[in-house]
């Protein structure tokens, strides 16, 4: 289980959250916004985890959609 301070984009308040990570992504287990009750959030946070991960894992040798790329072709005889 991991445990970070991220800002919650809720609030914007300094928030501790403990996670687990999954094949699915980050899952929240607690939250210091909501000390013994039940989280009422959309955990935008492991949201915004998720793909801040997604995007670091991008391979820089593989095009993506949108990947401005220009190849010059010579023929040659």
């Amino acid at each position: 289980m991991n445990a970070k301070w991220v800002t919650c984009p809720e609030t914007a308040h300094l928030e501790k959250i403990e996670l687990l990570h999954s094949p699915l992504g980050w899952l929240v287990r607690a939250c210091s916004r909501f000390p013994g009750c039940l989280m009422d959030c959309p955990r935008t946070c492991a949201a915004r985890l998720d793909r801040r991960d997604r995007d670091m894992s991008i391979n820089e040798d593989e095009l993506a959609i949108g990947d401005n790329i220009s190849l010059g072709i010579k023929l040659v005889d």
